[in-house]
């Protein structure tokens, strides 16, 4: 009814009036909000990444990550994954027909290097960790896991938001030699072959 209608359209002000008062009193929100730096510019450079590579937009939700509907709107298809399906996984099914992966400090890069998908990696902002022992955990230096040339390929948002919709998928193409040393490096694997593994794992091969 009408009074509803009010009700929750004073509620959407009030929160959208708390959202801006934070942003005001803090430097980094207000930099970030002016230049518009948002997930919503990071899709569409990724949008228009994939329409000049001929590549087809798949986002994969997680229950604990909710996507907004300006994200679905910008997708060619969006597959909610409950988690229920393993081995293989819908993103290891998905990682079979991939051309690219992207994600956020995610140890999926880990699958998806092995499967010979190149992955990005879009960078948070220091700012936003509560303390070093929490950036511990998500290092985007170079070399690292989720920085390694020819394999794993970092943005900074504003660079993903300006750079990644000019490039070419070949720029972002994985080289054999740093796949090896990435799989080393993170895994141990020295080959990528799971039948391999398992034969050896039970000493009938060398």
């Amino acid at each position: 009814d009408g009074k509803s209608l009010t009700l929750g359209f004073l509620k959407l002000l009030r929160n959208k009036f708390l959202c801006l008062n934070q942003i005001i009193y803090n430097s980094n929100a207000l930099r970030w909000t002016f230049n518009r730096w948002n997930e919503k510019n990071v899709i569409k450079s990724i949008r228009q990444f994939c329409d000049k590579n001929n590549l087809y937009l798949v986002v994969k939700s997680r229950k604990k990550f909710p996507i907004t509907e300006k994200v679905r709107k910008i997708a060619d298809l969006v597959i909610e994954d409950s988690e229920i399906q393993q081995h293989p996984s819908i993103y290891q099914e998905l990682l079979s027909i991939a051309s690219i992966a992207v994600g956020t400090y995610s140890t999926a890069v880990l699958e998806a290097v092995y499967q010979n998908v190149p992955f990005v990696n879009l960078e948070i902002p220091e700012f936003t960790f509560q303390d070093k022992s929490a950036k511990f955990w998500f290092n985007s230096n170079e070399g690292s896991m989720y920085n390694f040339k020819g394999v794993v390929s970092n943005f900074t948002i504003p660079e993903a938001i300006s750079s990644i919709k000019l490039m070419k998928l070949e720029e972002l193409k994985m080289k054999e030699k740093n796949q090896k040393e990435y799989l080393l490096k993170f895994t141990n694997i020295k080959n990528q072959s799971p039948s391999e593994s398992f034969y050896k794992s039970l000493n009938l091969i060398n």
